[in-house]
């Protein structure tokens, strides 16, 4: 069925290009007229990347889709859907405002039986909430860097310092404390006096409103490998590589006293701050991320891309810290690039390989395993009756 479903998709491409209609969705701006009932506070950055979805769109145009544009997640998209007639959308947005924001589109689209590439609304929270991902990797037995979560709002000083000298007794080392969800890189403290952490903790509660996460600081090499699902778009044609395909893997290029690597909102992503790894050179590095992150996309039922971050204890252990459910897609320049578009050329793709890849993979998944879920999709692909 895997092999019909790619032939079909793959002597339909022409079709797909010239009649299906896809929009592209960036974060909405609440605070413009008319975008939502009631203003509240958004626990994620305010970021809309709607940059990103321009280079998205303009991707999808190079390779031949004539009808794409984009549209802000806000209180009017589905009208928006509606009239522009709309097949399938690209959900580049990190939620607009409210609890679990990342969640909200991706409900919205289900609500309404629209296709989209991007992850379900479980997987989308799970992954955007790191303390019950990294629950989740305990179970799965997946090393990750030991851990609490606190809530200043349920609990007192005296209680969250009994509880992180009862888990961390005698350790002597650092701790990185951060938001539970969010950007990887906004409101992440390194902290080195364990007296100093309540205080951090308060801090983060105050900027984001949500619990806060506690884990033991590794000081070893920083890396990240990123994964979509088996079927890629490669010259011109499909390739199916039987269970998720990882790629990308880079060591994060650490400045002296640099305990964690720098945001790019700070400091851009260039190719000097990085290192990509080989699969047969740096084989032991690179088999032990690719056997987390395929786990992670397989066990997890995961349907979109995914850049996990990992980080090596001081006995050279990698672990997981965290699994990025919307890595950044910018198109890369001379000057700038991203994690998840770094190792592209080790695999003879580009960032057009790249787009179509997801797109076409979210299609070919749907079409095989839930034709139920996008009948529109399917009837695209049908042959015509004579």
């Amino acid at each position: 069925m895997r092999d019909s479903h790619k032939s079909l998709l793959e002597s339909n491409l022409d079709k797909l290009r010239d009649r299906l209609r896809i929009a592209v969705i960036f974060g909405g701006d609440r605070r413009k007229d008319g975008a939502v009932i009631n203003q509240t506070h958004n626990p994620r950055s305010d970021k809309s990347y709607e940059y990103v979805a321009d280079d998205i769109l303009q991707a999808l145009k190079n390779a031949g889709f004539k009808h794409v544009i984009k549209l802000p997640e806000d209180m009017n998209l589905a009208a928006e859907l509606v009239r522009h007639d709309i097949d399938m959308c690209w959900l580049n947005s990190g939620g607009t405002q409210g609890a679990a924001s990342v969640t909200h589109a991706p409900a919205l689209l289900e609500l309404l039986g629209v296709p989209y590439v991007g992850h379900n609304p479980l997987n989308a929270g799970i992954l955007d909430s790191k303390h019950i991902f990294k629950s989740l990797l305990v179970t799965m037995g997946i090393d990750t860097a030991k851990f609490l979560v606190f809530d200043p709002s349920f609990e007192t000083d005296a209680l969250m310092q009994k509880r992180i000298d009862e888990a961390f007794g005698d350790y002597a080392g650092s701790f990185i404390v951060k938001p539970v969800s969010g950007r990887a890189s906004q409101h992440v403290h390194h902290v080195s006096q364990r007296h100093e952490l309540v205080g951090v903790i308060h801090d983060i509660k105050r900027a984001t409103q949500g619990q806060v996460i506690l884990e033991k600081y590794l000081v070893g090499r920083e890396y990240t490998m990123a994964s979509i699902g088996p079927v890629i778009y490669r010259k011109g044609r499909l390739v199916d590589h039987q269970s998720p395909f990882v790629f990308s893997g880079v060591e994060r290029k650490l400045e002296v006293n640099e305990k964690i690597f720098t945001s790019m909102d700070v400091k851009k992503i260039s190719n000097d701050r990085l290192m990509l790894l080989n699969p047969t050179f740096d084989t032991d590095a690179w088999n032990k991320m690719a056997v987390a992150t395929k786990r992670i996309f397989s066990e997890l039922n995961l349907s979109a891309g995914i850049r996990v971050d990992f980080r090596a204890d001081e006995d050279g252990n990698i672990h997981v810290l965290e699994a990025n459910p919307k890595p950044d897609l910018k198109r890369p320049t001379e000057s700038q690039t991203s994690f998840i578009c770094a190792g592209l050329p080790q695999f003879d793709m580009g960032y057009e390989d790249l787009i179509q890849s997801m797109l076409l993979n979210r299609i070919h998944s749907l079409v095989t395993y839930q034709p139920q879920m996008a009948p529109k999709l399917v009837s695209l692909l049908r042959p015509a009756t004579v």
